[in-house]
């Protein structure tokens, strides 16, 4: 055998004992690496479980960060990051109410009603929605105790006059904000003003203010 290639293979020897026997502390710098260029901007901490999501909703985040000039989507890092964060760094937020016992809906006359609905996979609400009249004539908007959504940032329930909120004219200006909301689970309530006409706003929405994003929506009939 060429003294040379014993030279080469003893010499390949050694570089693999050495990078066998360096792996800790080579291979958490590489795998960082990998893992830091999964979602742009996510802590490093969440990258992991960025990668654990299902490859659907991984694909969902980066289009919508990255947009796509064939579909015709703006690139939306602000809103996707702000997304995957609170998918991934929030926990559930159970309403307080929903807390205090179960739901015990009003014995008054039930004037409208509706259910959220799930637009694709990151829009995601489902639950009923009813509006009930007291005898005092003031109403008030109850989730029923399935109700649950995705979590997403200060979102607020609104009454909209447009009854397609995910066009481009998306909420509007024209609407009405019944408050924050209380919990991303379980059933809640919400004060209905005496001047608002449903027949004038009847869609309600899950919509996150500072993002102009509509999370769910459901039809008040």
């Amino acid at each position: 055998m060429d003294i040379r290639f014993r030279l080469f293979i003893i010499g390949l020897m050694g570089v693999l004992i050495a990078a066998v026997w360096t792996f800790p502390q080579w291979y958490p710098i590489i795998n960082e690496e990998t893992i830091a260029e999964s979602f742009p901007g996510l802590a490093i901490e969440a990258q992991t479980s960025f990668l654990a999501l299902p490859q659907r909703l991984q694909n969902a985040f980066l289009l919508m960060h990255d947009g796509d000039e064939d579909l015709e989507l703006t690139p939306q890092p602000d809103l996707s990051l702000a997304l995957v964060e609170a998918r991934l760094l929030e926990d559930d937020i159970v309403s307080e109410q929903s807390l205090s016992g179960p739901l015990e809906p009003p014995s008054q006359t039930i004037v409208r009603s509706g259910e959220f609905i799930s637009m694709d996979d990151l829009r995601q609400a489902e639950g009923e929605v009813t509006v009930y009249q007291r005898t005092d004539l003031s109403r008030v908007l109850v989730f029923g105790e399935d109700f649950q959504s995705m979590r997403a940032p200060e979102v607020h329930v609104i009454l909209t006059n447009n009854p397609d909120p995910m066009d481009e004219a998306g909420v509007g200006l024209n609407y009405i904000d019944l408050g924050p909301l209380k919990g991303n689970i379980g059933w809640q309530s919400y004060e209905v003003p005496q001047d608002v006409e449903f027949n004038q706003f009847p869609i309600l929405v899950l919509y996150s203010v500072p993002y102009d994003y509509v999370v769910s929506t459901a039809t008040l009939r």
